[in-house]
């Protein structure tokens, strides 16, 4: 059964530990942050190695993850 795959970000900048998951709907796989926040948007399941995103209306008082992409600390630049 797969799995989440953990890992950190390559860039010298940053190096977060991260999850990366596919997708549970259209299988894209994704880096996650490995930590959850209050202002996440994204479910993890480990077991699976899927993650979903979270409606607001079930965000409320939960704990979730943040798609990497958003929050990488050294970025590359896009030219």
């Amino acid at each position: 059964m797969p799995r989440a795959d953990r890992g950190y970000c390559r860039q010298d900048g940053c190096r977060a530990s991260i999850l990366w998951a596919r997708h549970e709907k259209t299988g894209i796989k994704a880096p996650i942050d490995a930590t959850t926040v209050p202002d996440g948007n994204i479910e993890v399941d480990e077991e699976a190695g899927t993650y979903r995103i979270v409606p607001k209306d079930e965000r409320v008082g939960r704990m979730l993850h943040r798609n990497h992409w958003s929050t990488c600390r050294d970025k590359p630049v896009k030219k």
